[in-house]
């Protein structure tokens, strides 16, 4: 909210530039997802509403910018925010204050840092110091970063709500996060890729319990999330077991879109690479769940805006379904963003 407070204030605004408005949009769409799996109903309503405008100014590309209306519409998300801020702070006791501070007791910190400084003087890494330093580090990873197996079991408590919706079972979610700790800047982008990546595994992927048995598979999906370090890379793959990519309903669109042409029809990769175009959706209509075809394109901004890097993975097994193609998503991330534990725990025993 408070970026597209900026926004609606910027020249982009003013000279009517339809790039701006995409990010307001997309903005708009990812709060508006993430009010939804968290069932705020009336908080959704608002976000909706707003998000509504800005469709519309990107479908009809002559329509005047009411700037007035938009500061305005910004102003009652805020509102609503505000209000369920109040809820819970006042009603269930909860503080919903952030803060981009750690701080510890100066004596505490003091009296390591003694340690570590003794320690050292005159010696290569011996023991002694190898315990120092995991005290340290310890004691900064317990106050900086989250373990992802935790981030992640948060963010997946959107499902239930998706899956009731939906009409559909609850899947499975299986992690191998191998000891990887999120920083913030990880934290916040999870949590902003993944309401997109849920939403559409949900409503496209994953099929109802009797289309799942009808092809041989069990009622329930699978989300599978694997996290490993390579080098200065935090390498992340993303995989449901639903019914894959429409393939051919891409393709059409690409088509008809002036994207590809008929030549393309080989190339899975390219075909696959269209869901992060903006606007691209293969949905028979646009619900409260998805259809706009704004997911990929907001999860590619999103990690690239964090030097990172989205592609997709084709499976190639089309024995249930020639039209669909499994796949799986491949992130690349920065590892300054994360940590792990590996050199934590246990390294000043050895």
């Amino acid at each position: 909210i408070q970026e597209n407070e900026k926004l609606i204030r910027s020249q982009g605004v003013e000279r009517r530039n339809f790039e701006v408005l995409k990010l307001l949009f997309i903005n708009m769409h990812t709060i508006k997802g993430s009010a939804r799996s968290l069932y705020f109903k009336r908080m959704t309503r608002v976000f909706h509403d707003v998000e509504q405008y800005y469709a519309h100014l990107q479908k009809e590309r002559q329509a005047s910018w009411d700037v007035e209306k938009m500061a305005q519409d910004l102003s009652e998300a805020r509102k609503i925010v505000e209000l369920y801020e109040s809820l819970a702070k006042e009603k269930l006791g909860r503080s919903s204050e952030q803060t981009h501070f750690v701080e510890f007791r100066i004596e505490h910190v003091e009296a390591i840092y003694r340690n570590l400084r003794e320690s050292t003087r005159g010696k290569e890494l011996p023991g002694d110091v190898l315990a120092s330093i995991d005290q340290i580090q310890t004691l900064f990873h317990h106050k900086i970063y989250k373990d992802a197996n935790d981030v992640f079991h948060e963010i997946f408590g959107c499902l239930a709500v998706l899956a009731k919706d939906l009409h559909k079972e609850h899947p499975e979610v299986i992690l191998e996060t191998n000891g990887i700790l999120l920083g913030e800047q990880a934290d916040e982008l999870f949590r902003n890729t993944f309401v997109h990546l849920l939403r559409n595994a949900m409503d496209h992927g994953i099929e109802s319990s009797a289309e799942r048995i009808k092809a041989g598979k069990p009622p329930k999906g699978t989300v599978s999330i694997t996290m490993q370090r390579h080098d200065d890379i935090m390498r992340l793959t993303y995989q449901d077991d639903g019914r894959g990519l429409h393939m051919k309903k891409i393709f059409e669109i690409g088509l008809a879109r002036g994207l590809l042409k008929a030549a393309d029809a080989a190339h899975g990769s390219k075909i696959a690479g269209l869901i992060f175009d903006s606007g691209l959706s293969t949905a028979n209509q646009v619900t409260d769940i998805s259809g706009r075809g704004v997911g990929m394109d907001a999860v590619k901004r999103y990690i690239q805006e964090c030097e990172g890097d989205i592609r997709i993975e084709l499976l190639e097994d089309r024995k249930t379904n020639p039209d669909y193609c499994p796949f799986r998503f491949v992130m690349d991330l920065p590892f300054h963003m994360f940590d792990d534990d590996q050199d934590v725990i246990g390294r000043a025993a050895a």
